[in-house]
């Protein structure tokens, strides 16, 4: 089952709640491009937020449904829990196009049938902190 905003420990939730009020849903994004090391620079910015704020950092590019290639953009395997990035969101990108958008299903419920919970996040959900705030209310549960 995934997480809702009202699952949130309070001050995370107002945080949450803050931070989405803030941005400005009329802004255009940026183009982010690739980093050199295959990460893309939504990837790497969140993994550097996971890393500053202390929490654990997760598998990069954790394959979890062999034999099928599928990964997840970061995962805490021994918690069952993931998250994935989906860039573009505003611009056409894949996760926004029709057979994009079935494949992201198909990953999602096969990874559900896996037993994992799985966050998605877009790249202004990253950029503003909301991703992180979720990363670290999931850590924080029993």
């Amino acid at each position: 089952m995934g997480v809702s905003l009202s699952d949130l420990p309070p001050r995370a939730r107002e945080q949450a709640l803050a931070k989405l009020a803030a941005s400005d849903a009329r802004r255009k994004p940026a183009k982010r491009p690739k980093a050199t090391d295959g990460r893309s620079d939504l990837e790497a910015s969140l993994l550097g937020q996971i890393r500053m704020a202390g929490l654990p950092a997760p598998v990069e590019q954790f394959r979890f449904a062999p034999p099928r290639k599928w990964r997840f953009d970061g995962a805490y395997p021994d918690r069952m829990i993931a998250y994935e990035i989906d860039g573009a969101t505003h611009s056409g990108g894949r996760h926004v196009r029709g057979s994009g958008v079935e494949v992201d299903c198909l990953k999602m419920s096969t990874a559900a049938m896996l037993g994992f919970r799985v966050m998605r996040f877009t790249g202004r959900m990253v950029e503003d902190g909301t991703a992180l705030a979720l990363v670290r209310a999931i850590l924080e549960q029993p």
